[in-house]
């Protein structure tokens, strides 16, 4: 069995941990609003969304996945509403944070 602690979202002040996606050509990072229930994905554009409704599963499989932008596609664009978050994005410690609406 799988061990996804490591994976787990942070939220800290009200902001969210973004994790970065294994290299893609689409998506730089990826965090998950636990209480909001939203995935929140900034693009290689600089450019961050948040869909909502999301599952957790769907925050772990992207970054667990080989080839997130071809996933995202797949499981997520056409699946969920979403908007765009405006770029309230910080980093501390090498990790970006990004504050959900």
């Amino acid at each position: 069995m799988k061990n996804f602690t490591n994976l787990q979202p942070t939220v800290t002040e009200n902001y969210v941990k973004l994790l970065p996606a294994k290299p893609n050509t689409v998506i730089a990072s990826i965090g998950f609003d636990n209480e909001g229930q939203k995935l929140i994905i900034k693009f290689q554009t600089g450019r961050v969304y948040q869909y909502y409704s999301s599952l957790m599963c769907d925050f772990i499989n992207l970054v667990e996945s080989p080839q997130p932008g071809v996933d995202f596609n797949l499981y997520i664009k056409d699946n969920y509403q979403y908007a765009e978050v405006d770029g309230i994005v910080y980093t501390k410690n090498n990790f970006e944070y990004v504050l959900p609406d």
